[in-house]
C-alpha cells in the first residue's frame, strides 16, 4: 500500500513514490520504436500503466497528459532537470523486456519476405533475366526491382531502404545491396539472402 504524502515532501520525492518500477520495452529491429512502461500506484493501491514513446520522454508534459488520463488528476510536477535525473534514475533500474507486439515495419517485412520466398531458385546465370533467385557464394542473390515489384503490389507503405535494414535486422540478408558477378557477366546489384531461410518457407527444409 503506498504510504500517504506529507506536506513537507518535494515534487519530485512524490514522483519517486508513485512510479513504482519502469519495464523498457524494446522492438525486434533497431529501428523499432523504444517504449518506457511506467508503473504508477493508485491511491486505491492499484497499479496503472502508462506508456511513452522513448523519443517524446524528454517532455515532461507528455508524461503528465497520460498520467491525467490515467489517473484523473495532475502528476507531481518538477523542473526540467529534475525530470531530467528522475528519467535517469529509472532508467538505470528499469526491466528491459521484448515487446510482444511486432512493430508496422516487422509485420510488413515479414510479409514481403513470404512473398519473395515464392520465386523459384534459377538455373540460368543470365541474372539480369531472372524473375527468381540465383544460388552465388552460400547466398540466394535476388534483383531489387523483384521486391520493388512486391511492395508496388503489395500496396505496402515501407521503403526499399526501409525494408532492406529491416530484413537485416530481422536475419533474412547480408546488409544493403550488393553486387554479384555471376557466370563471368558484368556485376549487377542484388539483395543477397540467406537461403535456410528461405527454404525453410518454401518446406525444403
Amino acid at each position: 500500500m503506498k504510504m500517504p504524502d506529507t506536506p513537507e515532501m518535494n515534487q519530485l520525492t512524490k514522483l519517486h513514490r508513485i512510479v513504482d518500477h519502469v519495464c523498457i520495452k524494446v522492438g525486434q529491429v533497431k529501428d523499432d520504436p523504444v517504449i518506457w512502461e511506467f508503473n504508477i500506484i493508485g491511491e486505491d493501491g492499484k497499479t496503472e500503466v502508462i506508456e511513452i514513446d522513448a523519443e517524446k520522454l524528454e517532455k515532461q508534459s507528455v508524461f503528465r497528459a497520460q498520467f491525467l488520463k490515467k489517473l484523473f488528476k495532475p502528476a507531481p510536477k518538477v523542473d526540467s532537470s529534475d525530470w531530467l535525473k528522475f528519467l535517469q534514475i529509472m532508467g538505470e533500474n528499469a526491466e528491459i523486456i521484448p515487446n510482444p507486439e511486432e512493430s508496422q515495419n516487422v509485420r510488413v517485412a515479414r510479409k514481403v519476405f513470404e512473398k519473395i520466398c515464392i520465386h523459384p531458385v534459377e538455373k540460368d546465370n543470365n541474372l539480369s533475366m531472372n524473375m527468381g533467385f540465383y544460388s552465388h557464394q552460400g547466398y540466394y542473390c535476388l534483383l531489387p526491382r523483384i521486391v520493388e515489384n512486391i511492395i508496388y503490389q503489395g500496396g505496402y507503405k515501407i521503403s526499399l531502404d526501409t525494408l532492406s535494414k529491416t530484413m537485416t535486422d530481422l536475419g533474412l540478408k547480408k546488409p544493403g545491396t550488393q553486387s554479384a558477378s555471376i557466370g563471368g557477366r558484368k556485376p549487377i546489384n542484388c539483395w543477397w539472402f540467406y537461403p535456410d531461410e528461405i527454404e525453410s518457407r518454401k518446406g525444403g527444409k
